[in-house]
């Protein structure tokens, strides 16, 4: 008898991602958090943001925080669903969550799709977001990193660069690394090892057992929130410190 995905993917420690529901999802306390690496920035957030707005009652606010992401905006929100409105102060009075974008140009790799829920990566290929990976992963390469993180509007922190990052494997964590010291960790995976490193103030990932080493390519991440993940392995790499979402509404 054969083994189906889902069980396969248990094997891998990949959670299969059910029908979103942000009534348990989301709250006061917790963030969602998409990554995809794409060709296509705008026709890809264009799907997602869709099918966020499809999966939830709740009204969505919409942030750029860097030129990439303001200039891609031009073109998603006339594409959006209704209820998801550009991000400003009037608009916190229409939505109860807030959706901070944050693109960046990255040199051709393989295209990506993953989602962060408490440090859990989850699987979007199964569930409500099966069409929008198969249309990532149909993709030769991908030139466009997309970085969308989902919290309540509640939420407010402020924005500054991190002194360490935690390495999560499978979600527990396995150490931290200094970003004020130049250093080098290495950690055993089920693939085989990832080293990070850290020097001047940033941290990022060296050498990685993966296929296609994305997280690689990723480059390096300083800030509180920031997140290097590499999803084969099931390593996330966390700068300790407040988020880049919450600095919108502070």
């Amino acid at each position: 008898m054969g083994i189906t995905r889902r069980d396969f993917l248990k094997v891998l420690g990949v959670s299969t991602l059910p029908l979103l529901n942000f009534k348990n999802i989301i709250n006061d306390n917790k963030e969602l958090e998409f990554k995809i690496i794409t060709a296509k920035p705008v026709e890809s957030l264009v799907l997602l943001l869709n099918q966020l707005k499809n999966s939830g009652e709740k009204n969505i606010s919409l942030y750029g925080v860097n030129g990439e992401a303001l200039n891609i905006l031009k073109y998603v929100l006339n594409r959006t669903k209704s209820g998801i409105y550009k991000g400003g102060s009037n608009s916190l009075w229409n939505s109860s969550l807030m959706a901070v974008l944050e693109v960046k140009r990255v040199a051709y790799t393989k295209p990506g799709f993953t989602m962060l829920s408490d440090n859990r990566i989850l699987d979007p290929r199964t569930g409500a977001f099966s069409n929008i990976a198969g249309k990532i992963y149909s993709e030769d390469k991908a030139d466009y990193e997309i970085t969308l993180k989902i919290s309540s509007i509640a939420d407010k922190t402020v924005k500054k660069p991190g002194t360490k990052a935690k390495i999560l494997i499978n979600g527990r964590t396995k150490g931290f690394i200094n970003l004020s010291k130049n250093e080098k960790l290495s950690f055993s995976t089920n693939l085989g090892k990832i080293k990070i490193v850290s020097e001047s103030g940033k941290v990022r990932v060296e050498e990685s057992s993966c296929k296609h080493k994305i997280c690689m390519h990723r480059g390096a991440i300083s800030n509180g929130g920031e997140k290097l993940i590499c999803a084969p392995q099931k390593v996330i790499v966390e700068v300790v410190g407040k988020s880049i979402v919450d600095s919108i509404v502070g």
